[in-house]
């Protein structure tokens, strides 16, 4: 196991590891002024010396780091009787953020909609909040729980605005991902189906139109 020198310079995450605190913790004792650190890279990313961490360590100020400001998502399909599978991921979310040092709920957000629809009130609600820093960090139980397709969209948005994603159940069985992607094809043909219906739909009564009244249709037509 690898000692820190004094002289070292450390990520945030292996400075909260020395200070035994979340590195979140660290990043705003850095906006605070407690920390001394330097940027580095185009991003800016912080370095930390480990001597200013010890340092920081023994002041009395440093003691109770602040708390970590959590928001859980939670989603589940509009098919009826759901509403004991939404209450069963918000507890177990609870459970996982109760368990974990300087971390607290507040906020809850809650969706019934399929995977694939994107009239999503609550998560709407929700990337608004993060980009007013309302919180720190966004749990979900599963991936597909924030959006069915490319993930890392919704994640790069929270990281633009300081906010982690945290899955708390990172593997699927493979019968679970089978369903899901037929699930997903038949929300796909239904909703092609529907665009396709509805098209047919306005040509029948463009040719209705055609037939009975002429001269409008036309006017129709032209416009």
């Amino acid at each position: 196991m690898y000692t820190y020198q004094d002289e070292d310079m450390v990520s945030s995450k292996h400075a909260a590891k020395i200070c035994g605190v979340h590195p979140h913790t660290i990043r705003v004792w850095s906006a605070k002024g407690k920390l001394p650190h330097i940027r580095i890279n185009e991003r800016g990313d912080r370095r930390y010396k480990v001597l200013d961490l010890k340092k920081a360590m023994g002041h009395s100020d440093m003691d109770k780091p602040d708390m970590l400001k959590v928001a859980l998502y939670s989603r589940v399909s509009e098919s009826t009787g759901q509403e004991i599978s939404l209450a069963a991921q918000t507890r177990e979310m609870q459970d996982t953020v109760s368990n974990e040092e300087n971390s607290r709920v507040v906020a809850q957000y809650q969706d019934k909609a399929e995977r694939l629809n994107e009239n999503r009130p609550r998560l709407n609600k929700l990337l608004t909040a993060a980009r007013k820093r309302e919180f720190d960090a966004v749990y979900i139980i599963h991936e597909d729980h924030l959006a069915r397709f490319d993930v890392g969209w919704a994640s790069q948005l929270l990281h633009a605005n300081n906010v982690q994603l945290r899955v708390i159940n990172m593997q699927t069985t493979q019968t679970t991902i089978q369903d899901e992607l037929v699930a997903d094809l038949v929300a796909l043909v239904t909703c092609f189906s529907g665009r396709i219906y509805a098209q047919r739909t306005a040509q029948s009564q463009r040719k209705l139109l055609a037939i009975k009244h002429p001269v409008q249709a036309a006017e129709v037509a032209a416009l």
